[in-house]
């Protein structure tokens, strides 16, 4: 596992020493700067010692890029194939999406410009949080002091977990809470039901609450949405076989939950956007290669 991150540390040093991906089409490098070449970068201009050694070792810029890794790439993963699950199993809801997507961008392929534009693709997003979060269960947090809870008292040094699952599906809080209905944060902001009480909720729990909340979160959010986006404009989702959203047997569980495998078709639209999709093919190829993956 070491080995695997010690070579990202190493991609990231190559990035930040020649200041960039040369992508196709472009004649200069453009910097898709990762955190790793961040704090490389800011170590070599602002933290070295009168020694020259930076504020992190080798092994702990390692283990930081590798934990970053394991963190976000799985629970993103999870959330991006439980919605396109959903998109291909709901038509109806996939077609408004479609439509919100070319209604920004007709002619190209979207980009992340119109992020703001896209409520609907971010209401689905929310709500595939909602209902299929990838951390069920949360991350355990260890009280640092004696509590008392509800009348409950919760020693010092208890790990707590808090049950996300169950709080996204109350049915004082939601509206069919078991069912998969974007509009629901159309109409509030939190996906609330009329009259249910919003004092210090969220829209969702998947990425924690409090001052533990996940730093990645806007980030992963965002990522998710441009590509769902750029995935509709492109092609069609039409389910290949019998789609289960059943949660006891259609979705795997531990630390992580995402769905089993499952078979869906990617149609495409327009033969004419082939040349855009093949462009972006090779942009993301591009950039990945310079990061060593």
């Amino acid at each position: 596992m070491f080995e695997e991150y010690a070579s990202y540390l190493e991609s990231a040093q190559k990035l930040s020493g020649k200041g960039g991906v040369a992508t196709p089409g472009q004649d200069k490098p453009t910097r898709f700067r990762c955190l790793m070449t961040k704090i490389l970068e800011d170590g070599l201009e602002e933290e070295k010692d009168k020694s020259g050694k930076l504020g992190f070792s080798s092994d702990q810029l390692a283990y930081l890029g590798g934990g970053l890794l394991d963190a976000a790439v799985d629970t993103t993963w999870a959330s991006m194939m439980s919605l396109v699950l959903y998109l291909a199993a709901y038509p109806d809801v996939q077609q408004k999406a479609y439509v919100e997507v070319t209604r920004i961008s007709p002619d190209q392929s979207p980009g992340g410009d119109g992020l703001g534009d896209l409520p609907y693709i971010g209401a689905c997003l929310a709500e595939i949080l909602r209902l299929c979060p990838p951390t069920p269960s949360g991350l355990p947090h260890i009280l640092d002091r004696d509590d008392i809870v509800d009348g409950y008292r919760i020693p010092k040094g208890t790990a707590v977990l808090a049950n996300v699952w169950s709080m996204q599906r109350n049915p004082d809080d939601y509206d069919q809470p078991d069912e998969f209905i974007p509009e629901r944060y159309l109409n509030h902001p939190l996906g609330l039901r009329k009259g249910a009480d919003d004092t210090h909720k969220r829209a969702t729990y998947t990425f924690g609450a409090g001052r533990r909340l996940c730093p990645g979160e806007a980030f992963a959010q965002n990522a998710i949405i441009i590509a769902i986006a750029k995935l509709l404009w492109s092609f069609k989702i039409e389910p290949a076989g019998p789609l289960d959203l059943n949660y006891e047997t259609g979705f795997h569980t531990g630390l992580v939950m995402g769905p089993e495998p499952y078979k869906v078709n990617f149609v495409l639209r327009d033969p004419k956007r082939r040349d855009d999709i093949l462009r972006d093919y090779d942009v993301c190829q591009t950039v990945l290669a310079g990061f060593g993956l």
